[in-house]
């Protein structure tokens, strides 16, 4: 499995297009799919019912995701190995 830091030519798919750096803003309605979203991203890194924590506490070698705030998210797809992407509500700016 490659680093999530690392480019490789299937990280941009794999990540469903979003970026690793600096915010990634979606419209309220996608914003409220945000598990959604991440569960496909997860699923398409690791095939079909990846596993998919919420918050601190669970078994951070897989994907999981911390809820900063109501409009933000910090997202791991590679667990605490790999990097983190942000999932931001751009309406609540």
């Amino acid at each position: 499995m490659s680093d999530i830091r690392k480019a490789s030519e299937d990280t941009h798919q794999r990540l469903g297009g979003y970026s690793r750096q600096g915010p990634n803003y979606l419209h309220h309605a996608d914003f409220g799919r945000v598990v959604d979203i991440m569960q496909g991203i997860a699923d398409a890194r690791y095939g079909p019912n990846a596993r998919l924590a919420s918050g601190v506490g669970n078994d951070m070698s897989y994907s999981f995701y911390v809820r900063d705030s109501l409009d933000t998210v910090r997202f791991y797809p590679d667990g605490i190995r790999g990097g983190m992407i942000t999932l931001a509500n751009v309406d609540a700016r």
